[in-house]
């Protein structure tokens, strides 16, 4: 396994484990009827969403330069 694909297998578990986290306190939150920790809640869910765009990755092509010796 190479380290991008590491990366990503890494990225993948703690995500999954702040949805976890997240919706257990949802369910607590909504229980004792906390807007304003709710909303919290909700904030860190949408920075968590910023998060999952910056790991975007698109492939493209690189053409590669060649270097040669010029003769004067």
């Amino acid at each position: 396994m190479d380290r991008l694909e590491q990366e990503y297998d890494n990225e993948i578990l703690y995500l999954k484990q702040q949805y976890k986290l997240f919706i257990d306190e949802l369910y607590i939150r909504e229980e004792v009827k906390t807007a304003e920790q709710i909303d919290q809640l909700l904030d860190r869910c949408k920075a968590l969403k910023f998060e999952l765009a910056a790991l975007e990755y698109t492939q493209q092509s690189v053409e590669l330069l060649r270097v040669t010796q010029r003769e004067s």
